[in-house]
């Protein structure tokens, strides 16, 4: 059974979340830059794939508990106190495509229940001119498989999942499409 988190903690990660978002948009152009068009791929059934990668330096700001694996950052940042999020976690990050060029902003938010080992895992992807992203990995989902459950602009009408993978101090994101993305 999951920990209830009262509002006033929602409300406190979230204005954590946004005001790294906002810094990291505000030092990003406006524009897409050269090479930040969408790299998809087509694999054998058909489907639509892209892949996003997010190295150690592109990490823009941590918070959590004091229980996370990664250490707070920027320096100045606040720990989460909150009792009913402890476990917590959120991280924003510049994202890559698959040619290593910048092309938005993402928030791996990680929230934890009763039982430790039950990781409920949320992502926000932000990509420039292209749209917003949001994928949710229950505890229960195997292989780390998130189910992409909205977006907008580009992706307002996609169905499908985003796997995410540890990769050298950062993630690598696969984004699949149920059918072939347009």
């Amino acid at each position: 059974m999951a920990k209830s988190c009262p509002r006033s903690g929602y409300v406190l990660l979230g204005g954590v979340v946004g005001a790294a978002a906002m810094a990291a948009m505000l030092s990003m152009p406006m524009v897409d830059p050269p090479g930040a068009a969408p790299l998809v791929q087509v694999d054998d059934s058909g489907r639509s794939v892209e892949t996003f990668h997010v190295g150690a330096e592109d990490i823009l700001a941590v918070t959590h508990d004091g229980s996370g694996a990664m250490r707070l950052f920027p320096q100045a940042i606040q720990q989460i106190k909150e009792p009913a999020l402890s476990g917590s976690e959120v991280v924003t990050m510049k994202v890559r495509n698959a040619q290593g060029t910048v092309i938005g902003v993402g928030a791996r938010y990680v929230a934890i229940g009763d039982d430790p080992a039950a990781r409920d895992i949320s992502w926000t992807l932000v990509l420039t001119l292209r749209g917003t992203l949001a994928a949710h990995c229950a505890p229960s989902a195997p292989d780390q498989c998130s189910e992409v459950v909205g977006g907008t602009d580009e992706f307002a009408a996609f169905r499908g999942r985003m796997t995410e993978t540890s990769e050298n101090g950062g993630y690598r994101l696969v984004l699949t499409s149920e059918g072939r993305m347009e």
